[in-house]
């Protein structure tokens, strides 16, 4: 501004000319700074937010992420049947649902600790490489675990849960407010991923130098929204096939206003899949939108103004571990709602039972043409749902009012890959078929709205 003033007066410009040039620069210079801060303000309109666990025994690791890394809860639920979007996973019992990390969810990534009742344990599989976390001391953090009998790897810095994640320590970073540095995990390509997350997804990538715990391997990259949140690391996975196995995690993500019908119409231009959504899920209504990377990753994208009420609505952040102690005793007596079931058990009808176990996809598919009306039951060794409904539909498979519905059972867990062509993401699901097509389908064990649908189902003319 002086300068400008200084160059009027030396070649004697009137002042008014000087004036109009100070207020040129001044505009444009405002107008750049706007430009610039709402170019700022949209990068930052998204942010990841949590990865999901699921956890066979919340009380044990609980101990690790609260006394040893220093995390503290930030809200508690529990749930008396499956998600919609299937946050807890392909089950549909009761299960709860703990947020836990640092700071707050308004400003800070965090955990969302999955537990649903009645399974202990979930194969792991090499999906997730390892979490980066900062710490002030690694040695500290790594001697404090391994005496609370944690597994650790000393020359890594790896710290393993009970469930068997790992968490990769670094030392903190000054001035970085977020702990949580990076989500390490496996990808079968790792350009045509970075491509897919940017493209689709939005994000943007980062160099590897600059992130601490980074791999910096030439098979990788490292993509996200902004550099002081949390980043997801992909790194390319050589000589082995991806394997997901049952502990398939998920990311979830914030984004702007009708973000996730934004990006559900990039999946579909990119030809990708959505696997939930968008939709309002309840309880709490946030409008989300659950979408599939090609191998298989989960990411769900929630309406950051529905997120933050949320996290304003839930005020429970503590865990009622009495609570869950007779719930969990009380699970060989329960149904798939956590309530008493007063039914007498009905003992073992296989013998009469002419429920037909497909043994492959090819079966499953013969067996679809060639019968006018078929009922399908999907479920799996681990579901105490499935078990508990099974001998019901035995008992159905003989019963004189459906003698021309042939029963079909499918083990999701032998043919997984018929359940994914099929889209079954709880169980027990169960498919009403006529000449070829679903004309109904349902979850959970309600009896008497599976009887409603196979008479419904009996009534179709051939």
């Amino acid at each position: 501004m002086s300068d400008l003033l200084a160059l009027a007066q030396k070649y004697k410009y009137p002042i008014a000319l000087a004036a109009a040039a100070l207020g040129i620069y001044y505009l444009m210079f405002r107008s750049s700074s706007s430009s610039s801060s709402k170019k700022e303000k949209k990068a930052v309109d998204r942010r990841i937010l949590h990865w999901v666990f699921k956890l066979g025994d919340l009380r044990k690791d609980i101990e690790l992420y609260t006394k040893i890394l220093g995390m503290h809860i930030h809200r508690h639920e529990e749930f008396g049947s499956g998600c919609e979007a299937t946050c807890n996973g392909p089950y549909n019992g009761a299960w709860s649902k703990t947020m836990i990390g640092y700071g707050t969810e308004h400003t800070n990534f965090a955990l969302e600790l999955t537990y649903n009742y009645g399974i202990d344990k979930y194969e792991q599989g090499n999906d997730l490489r390892h979490i980066v976390l900062e710490v002030d001391s690694v040695e500290t953090v790594l001697r404090q675990a391994k005496e609370a009998g944690f597994s650790v790897d000393q020359v890594n810095g790896i710290v393993l849960t009970h469930d068997g994640y790992k968490f990769k320590l670094v030392y903190k970073t000054k001035d970085r407010k977020e702990p949580f540095r990076l989500v390490s995990l496996h990808v079968t390509d790792v350009k045509k991923s970075k491509d897919y997350y940017t493209q689709v997804f939005g994000m943007t990538t980062f160099q590897s130098k600059d992130v601490n715990g980074a791999s910096k391997s030439d098979d990788s990259v490292i993509v996200g929204y902004d550099d002081e949140q949390a980043l997801l690391e992909l790194v390319e996975l050589k000589d082995a096939k991806l394997d997901h196995a049952k502990a398939l995690g998920r990311i979830a993500t914030a984004v702007e206003d009708n973000g996730p019908w934004t990006i559900a119409e990039k999946v579909k231009e990119a030809k990708g899949k959505i696997s939930h959504g968008p939709f309002a899920l309840p309880p709490h209504g946030e409008r989300v939108m659950i979408a599939q990377d090609f191998d298989g990753y989960e990411y769900c994208f929630v309406d950051a103004t529905d997120y933050e009420k949320l996290c304003n609505l839930v005020k429970t952040n503590t865990i009622d571990w009495d609570f869950r102690a007779k719930k969990l005793s009380r699970q060989d007596d329960d149904d798939d709602t956590g309530h008493k079931d007063k039914k007498p058990k009905v003992e073992d009808e296989s013998k009469d039972s002419k429920v037909i176990d497909i043994q492959s996809t090819e079966e499953y598919d013969e067996k679809i043409k060639a019968a006018s009306h078929v009922f399908v039951d999907f479920n799996a060794p681990w579901c105490k749902p499935c078990k508990k409904i099974l001998p019901e539909v035995r008992k159905w498979s003989v019963d004189p009012e459906f003698a021309h519905i042939t029963f079909l059972s499918v083990n999701v867990e032998d043919l997984d890959e018929l359940g994914e062509r099929l889209e079954i993401k709880k169980m027990p699901t169960f498919f009403f078929i006529h000449n070829g097509q679903t004309v109904d389908q349902m979850n959970g064990t309600n009896v008497d709205n599976i009887l409603k649908r196979l008479r419904s189902l009996a009534a179709r003319k051939d």
